[in-house]
């Protein structure tokens, strides 16, 4: 406790007492030196406890120290990069909780076959498996505020957009795989 008390009273020493660095106050010459400081700590001692010492409450904030930075450099980007209204973003960069309308943004991306709710109305992947590739089934909920659809491609693609619509469709060409190459 009484090197607690020490580590404290150098603090507010240092306050008042200004040297370049605190390690001076342990020098050996006239200038620097204080006696009191030396008498009752050692340098390491005070090393050890201001190395380990830590007296901020992270509990609220865990990002507090480094919050101006965070703050900073979000305004940087923001200045950068405006708000547009198509952003590709991946789904490991932002989950989707439901929330991506009433933040006003507009969302459209794959969703697995397990993340569709069970009483979902559209074909099961198993069902449209059996049916000719381009074959689709969507659905739209109540308040057509999001659309699920599924089609049959080289696998079944399920997908779900709070912003785009299914219909209308339209063919695409598409040319065999070995003439790509």
């Amino acid at each position: 406790m009484d090197d607690m008390r020490c580590f404290i009273g150098i603090l507010l020493l240092s306050g008042y007492n200004c040297v370049p660095r605190r390690e001076l106050y342990w020098e050996h010459s006239a200038d620097t030196n204080n006696t009191l400081v030396c008498n009752e700590i050692s340098r390491n001692c005070f090393r050890h406890m201001m190395q380990n010492i830590h007296c901020c409450d992270n509990q609220d904030d865990k990002f507090a120290k480094i919050r101006p930075l965070i703050e900073v450099l979000n305004n940087k980007f923001l200045d950068c990069a405006p708000l547009e209204e198509h952003h590709c973003v991946d789904k490991s960069m932002i989950p989707y909780y439901g929330q991506l309308k009433s933040r006003g943004l507009k969302g459209t991306g794959t969703i697995r076959e397990n993340r569709l709710p069970k009483n979902c109305p559209i074909k099961s992947a198993d069902k449209l498996r059996k049916e000719q590739r381009g074959s689709l089934d969507f659905a739209s909920s109540k308040n057509n505020e999001l659309t699920v659809c599924k089609w049959h491609d080289n696998n079944i693609v399920s997908i779900s957009s709070n912003n785009l619509k299914v219909l209308p469709t339209r063919q695409v060409k598409r040319s065999p795989k070995r003439k790509r190459k």
